[in-house]
């Protein structure tokens, strides 16, 4: 072995002397010291920034306050407003006249707020009375208004504003993060130290190592070392190497890893300088960042074999950089073939909720498309003509039937941007769906059944209606008791149409339509939704709410409090409240009943509370184990059911604080559950099945799959197995993401279906491609006469 391991000797000595390595390794510590001074300055503040105020929502609040200063609105906004500096009152006065051109900046508004953060005569009991009620301002309260520190005046007006202004205004967290360089702030942060470690850091890391080392040193690292091999088998050179008993097949390989000692060089370098930088001056110390150094080298010996095979058959350096830009770009065009069809056929049709209404299977998607089982053709049929475009999602609200109307309410908002997932669109009208009578279909004579069942596929199921419009801002929409309630940013609200439905109403479905047409806007003075939720209650962007296992409350959780409130006669009561551990960034999912409240959050330990929200205790799930959603199991007290991200099903049981697997007689990755009742269970399958299963006695009860479509059938059997063979150095990105962040899925949305990360599997198909060129390398050295 002497004679090769003095081969990879040389080309150690070899790296060290190259120009080309210092001059890199010396462009490295420029860019490495240029980015040190960076670093996160954080400090305690409840002063306002332009991302506190939605900018969807500034016309609104400037409106507010012109009513406030013509002595109109809530006591609140009429306190608030009277604050404002006089100059600034003249120019929101003229802002909310018609025609006017004027215009506030969100800055200048930013700093009029924060003005009035520093007002120790802001508050008075008579036009903020919830604020005395709550435990954190009582103290501060007395303080006023000489013995109050800066901090906590600042903290109780920054509550009385963005409790006035609930959905114009975010909550404080009390904590803002700026980007700073050499201890100079430069920009404020709208995150979170958490939320930069969990979302930002991973991110941020991965295209600083897929670009900046991936491409750029691997790329430079291909062009140096692609004479290696080329040099090294010229008839010349090699005849003196030859003339030791040494085998030509582990030459090659000791020239081809000695390649490779340019490149690691680089990359151990600038990484670890990486990681000290990041830990030093930002606190980050993820040792996966040193893991990606083998990851990174890897891609390195991918295209180095292909330099290397091509160097062996036509000796040319330049032909052996041309052949990996090739290459690279074959694979790049598989990768995004593969990824656009899984993106665009295969994972939006994933089932992410079920219900079952009046005998009807329900389901909504990963696209946020609503469907209906159509059992006489066996295919799912969506529920509206709400049409989500090709590459758009969507995010729906409902199903929730409205059993003393005879409706099912549903609606669905594109999600053009962040601000639409919570409903902030113009078009905000409900629909609802008469689902007493289905559509009768219509034949097609050319094509025959198949081309009726591509029709159904396109075509609603029922005759639907515009209804009502929403609140802004919407999260969700519950039945509660007998009633329907929209969850939003300014609090919960009820539907508040007194319509009962007319016998006649049942007929067919232009029956239905005059009657909606007719009996739309018969609702009580307040209009369609009032509201019913305490004015204390503050929802926040970061919210999750559930109705009780009973029907007759709503648990909800918002910026890391939980709060259990009961529907009595029409209006909402807080029955208790409590904090939760964690700075409140954490998403979560919610279910209750009358003995217990669970809490899965993202990262932490399942919280267990009890009927009045005291803590009962806490469960760890496994690692690799992240929560999507939660489902009670009924005739029970303490057990509930957990999908998990990575398709598992969990057995929770409150009382006793464990969790096991919860076997089901299915076969697949599970996407989501509903209990019919104590003993059947229906269970969505990917991509896009529903089973309905005993849970007693382990029998499918009933099974709704779909026949697959053409371009389902291409993906199946024809991409998605190519893409298996082919090399694929783009999907070590996801082996890459998991050592920085530990996790086997996507970062996402928890109640949303997250890809499960593919981290071994490019892992294996790269190292059988690598092992492949290389054996004909070593064949076609050993073959070919020299």
């Amino acid at each position: 072995m002497k004679p090769y391991l003095g081969i990879l000797l040389d080309s150690f000595w070899e790296a060290m002397s190259s120009k080309v390595l210092w001059a890199l390794l010396g462009l490295s510590t420029l860019v490495l010291l240029a980015i040190a001074p960076f670093g996160l300055t954080t400090e305690r503040s409840f002063k306002f920034a332009n991302f506190d105020i939605n900018s969807a929502e500034k016309t609104r609040l400037l409106e507010k306050l012109a009513k406030g200063l013509d002595n109109k609105g809530t006591a609140g906004v009429k306190a608030i407003a009277q604050k404002l500096d006089p100059k600034f009152q003249e120019r929101v006065r003229k802002v909310s006249e018609p025609g006017s051109k004027e215009e506030i900046r969100t800055r200048e508004l930013v700093e009029e707020l924060n003005r009035l953060l520093t007002d120790k005569t802001l508050y008075n009991a008579e036009a903020f009375p919830s604020t005395e009620q709550i435990e954190r301002y009582k103290p501060i309260i007395e303080k006023l208004p000489d013995q109050v520190d800066a901090n906590e005046l600042e903290e109780l007006n920054r509550r009385l504003l963005s409790a006035t202004f609930s959905v114009e205004l975010n909550l404080p967290r009390g904590e803002q993060v700026w980007l700073s360089y050499g201890g100079l702030k430069l920009q404020l942060i709208p995150f979170t130290q958490k939320q930069i470690r969990l979302y930002l850091e991973p991110a941020v890391l991965q295209v600083a190592l897929k670009l900046g080392l991936a491409v750029l040193i691997n790329f430079v690292a291909i062009i140096m070392t692609s004479w290696i091999i080329p040099d090294t088998f010229r008839s010349g050179s090699l005849h003196v190497m030859l003339s030791k008993p040494i085998s030509r097949s582990l030459l090659f390989l000791s020239k081809f890893f000695g390649g490779c000692i340019f490149v690691t060089l680089n990359l151990v370098f600038v990484v670890v300088g990486l990681y000290f930088i990041l830990g030093l001056r930002f606190g980050i110390w993820n040792n996966g960042l040193l893991g990606c150094i083998p990851l990174l080298l890897f891609v390195f010996i991918i295209f180095y074999s292909i330099s290397a095979l091509v160097g062996l058959m036509w000796g040319n350096a330049i032909v052996s950089i041309v052949a990996c830009a090739v290459c690279w770009g074959a694979f790049v065009a598989i990768g995004i073939a593969q990824n656009t069809l899984q993106e665009l056929v295969v994972r939006p049709q994933t089932i992410n909720r079920i219900a079952e209404i009046e005998g009807n299977l329900l389901t909504i998607n990963e696209e946020g498309q609503h469907f209906v089982w159509n059992s006489k053709v066996g295919i799912w049929q969506p529920v509206t003509d709400y049409v989500v475009g090709f590459g758009e999602r969507a995010i729906t609200f409902g199903p929730v039937y409205d059993a003393k109307r005879k409706l099912m309410i549903s609606k669905s908002f594109r999600m053009v941007n962040p601000l639409d997932t919570f409903g902030n669109s113009k078009d905000r009208n409900i629909e609802l769906i008469d689902i007493a009578s289905p559509k009768e279909p219509e034949s097609s004579e050319a094509g025959g059944a198949a081309a009726d069942i591509e029709k159904l596929r396109k075509t609603s199921y029922w005759s639907t209606e515009e209804g009502p419009a929403l609140p802004p801002q919407v999260f969700s929409i519950l039945r509660v008791g007998d009633e329907i309630v929209a969850v939003c940013r300014s609090g919960l609200y009820r539907l508040n149409s007194e319509i009962e439905r007319k016998k006649e109403s049942q007929g067919p479905a232009d029956a239905f339509s005059k009657w909606i047409k007719s009996r739309l806007n018969e609702v009580s003075k307040d209009g369609p939704f009032e509201k019913v939720s305490p004015e204390s209650l503050i929802v926040t962007n970061n919210s999750a709410v559930a109705v009780t296992q009973d029907g007759n409350g709503v648990v909800l959780y918002s910026d890391g409090n939980i709060y259990l409130l009961w529907l009595i006669e029409k209006k909402f009561e807080l029955a208790s409240e409590a904090k939760l551990e964690g700075d409140g960034t954490e998403a979560a999912i919610v279910a209750a009943n009358d003995a217990y409240c669970v809490v899965a959050r993202e990262d932490l330990a399942i919280e267990v509370l009890d009927s009045q929200l005291k803590s009962v205790g806490k469960i760890e799930l496994a690692k690799g184990q992240s929560p999507k959603q939660l489902s009670w199991i009924p005739g029970t007290e303490s057990q509930l059911c957990m999908v998990t991200q990575e398709g598992q099903v969990l057995l929770i049981n409150c009382k006793e604080l464990k969790v096991q697997k919860y076997t089901l007689p299915t076969s697949g990755k599970v996407t989501s559950l509903a209990w019919r009742n104590e003993k059947e269970v229906f269970v969505g399958l990917a991509p896009n099945r529903v089973q309905l299963v005993n849970a007693q006695d382990g029998n499918v009860v009933s099974d709704y799959s779909p026949p697959s479509r053409t371009v389902e059938r291409v993906y199946s059997w024809i991409i998605n197995p190519l893409y298996s063979l082919a090399p694929k150095p783009g999907a070590l990105d996801d082996s890459m993401t998991y050592l920085l962040t530990g996790k086997t899925t996507e970062v996402g949305a928890i109640a949303s279906s997250k890809r499960e990360l593919a981290i071994w599997q490019p892992i294996a198909s790269n190292t059988l491609f690598v092992l492949l060129v290389l054996g004909i390398c070593c064949i076609y050295v050993t073959r070919k006469e020299y």
